[in-house]
């Protein structure tokens, strides 16, 4: 008997990035592993990205409004809360895939029984000569080894078991930018992760994005406050899995209480507001994949796996 497909949901959140983001959807579509649903989620824009995307007729692309800007995480909590899919995939909206990268993840997870794998990353930026590739990101092995010490070990833009995201608190916290290095650091405590110097995603250079624009950037007073915020909150997980190491207490109870310090900090009312987005999000997709109850899904039409098709023009990973 033929061993049932593993599907991926791939959540792209786009605000202000129109010009890029049919390129991001692309790259995911034409991934070899075909059992991939690609929700591209407006955060609150109000010149939304759907004309650039209106002659895609893959039924594998899902797209969803959220009326506000609340912030990336946000969105990717919405999609990750309400995915029927095991797997879930990060994409920005203004980078790209290497059309293996999906299938090289899921292969390493499996391989691994880890909760989390992700690539090296390939930076890239745009100019008026052209595209400019500067120096890869983690094309050294990660620092994987739990410790108190609160720091950027990895990149979130990779493949993570959907499950293991629930049992964390969900994918926002509260915070609207710089939780991608929070949760990446939780994985640790709480999971094992994979890694390969083969690099699977592109990663464009932006001035005004989350990392660079002077309110959110690296050096920013903001920043630097949320960064001392989510160092205390880490310090206290990092205790509870000290705890857990030394037998003190359950991994249950572990997970409980990295649960409990996030969705507090999150709050009542905006973990309120994403189970209402998802339970729209959830009832779209049943609609639009011919899902049922029993989330049988039919098989994915027109992938380039099959017809041999190929990105926009623009960047192509090699």
């Amino acid at each position: 008997m033929n061993e049932a497909p593993t599907w991926v949901t791939a959540c792209i959140p786009t605000f202000r990035c129109t010009e890029h983001v049919r390129q991001a959807v692309k790259s995911l579509l034409n991934q070899t592993h075909p059992f991939l649903r690609v929700i591209v989620i407006n955060d609150g824009d109000s010149e939304p990205p759907w004309a650039t995307l209106s002659d895609i007729a893959d039924p594998r692309l899902v797209r969803f409004d959220i009326y506000e800007n609340r912030g990336p995480y946000f969105a990717l909590a919405v999609a990750s809360e309400a995915t029927p899919d095991p797997l879930f995939l990060i994409q920005d909206a203004d980078d790209l895939s290497s059309p293996e990268r999906v299938a090289t993840l899921l292969r390493m997870l499996r391989r691994d029984g880890s909760t989390y794998a992700f690539s090296a990353l390939t930076q890239f930026y745009e100019d008026a000569g052209g595209v400019v590739v500067s120096s890869p990101l983690f094309s050294t092995p990660p620092d994987t080894v739990p410790s108190p010490s609160f720091k950027y070990r990895f990149s979130h833009h990779g493949l993570y078991k959907t499950s293991a995201i629930r049992q964390l608190g969900g994918y926002f916290g509260g915070f609207r930018f710089g939780y991608d290095k929070f949760i990446t650091n939780l994985l640790l405590l709480a999971g094992s992760v994979s890694w390969t110097p083969q690099p699977l995603y592109w990663l464009r250079t932006r001035p005004n994005s989350l990392t660079r624009a002077p309110d959110t950037g690296l050096l920013s007073e903001r920043r630097r406050a949320l960064n001392a915020e989510m160092s205390q909150m880490f310090s206290h997980a990092y205790c509870d899995y000290r705890a857990f190491a030394s037998g003190q207490i359950s991994g249950r109870r572990l997970l409980q209480l990295i649960r409990s310090r996030v969705q507090e900090r999150c709050g009542l009312a905006d973990r309120q507001r994403i189970q209402a987005h998802a339970a729209k999000l959830r009832q779209g997709l049943r609609m639009q994949s011919g899902l049922g109850e029993n989330g049988v899904r039919p098989s994915p039409i027109n992938h380039p796996a099959m017809n041999n098709s190929r990105l926009e023009s623009g960047v192509i990973p090699p």
